[in-house]
């Protein structure tokens, strides 16, 4: 990618590339990294003897490990499909009653290839049934209108994975072949994605 597309976007765009780049190098927020010690949290209070047949499925989920969003399809019937790139990532729990953790870095990009609006996502992911629950502990976006997307303003949201998994909870169905996946969203978009390795 030049340096030329990145300086003509807005202002707004470039704070979130710079902000997504410190995200990147600095690791989790504050007040939502995992536990460090793994005889604490709520399975070590409830007496959980460790990791059992749970957390095996977990860690052979075929949405574990990283994924390069390629299309996001907008609407359902006739959806508008938009080109997309960055990561998804589906790390699995570490213990059979403990959530993964999910995040995401994504561009919506224009006919030249440059990007045009982007989002940082992340949180808790689990299975109820054979629905994928996302938790969003935290989301930064902004975007300039491109397609049926309206220009969006710069949007911040910093929460504590209890909180998140309280009131900021997204239920998708997921569909995995091979080494493809689709998320469709509770909105009715879907987002296509491509495996990028562990």
């Amino acid at each position: 990618m030049s340096l030329l597309p990145i300086r003509s976007a807005s202002l707004r765009f470039r704070s979130l590339l710079a902000a997504a780049a410190l995200a990147v190098g600095w690791g989790w927020p504050a007040g939502c990294a995992p536990s460090a010690d793994p005889g604490s949290g709520p399975a070590a209070e409830a007496g959980d003897p460790g990791p059992g047949p749970a957390a095996e499925a977990r860690a052979e989920d075929p949405i574990a490990g990283a994924w390069r969003p390629r299309a996001y399809r907008i609407g359902g019937d006739a959806p508008v499909e938009l080109s997309v790139d960055g990561r998804i990532r589906f790390d699995p729990g570490s213990d059979g009653d403990e959530p993964g953790e999910w995040f995401v870095l994504f561009f919506v990009t224009g006919d030249d290839g440059a990007p045009r609006g982007g989002s940082a996502e992340g949180g808790e992911w689990f299975r109820e049934g054979e629905t994928l629950v996302l938790t969003h502990a935290w989301h930064l976006s902004v975007g300039d209108a491109v397609g049926p997307l309206p220009e969006a303003p710069l949007r911040m949201a910093l929460r504590s994975f209890a909180e998140a998994s309280e009131g900021h909870r997204e239920p998708c169905r997921v569909e995995v072949e091979g080494d493809r996946m689709t998320l469709f969203f509770p909105s009715g978009n879907s987002m296509a994605f491509v495996r990028a390795g562990g």
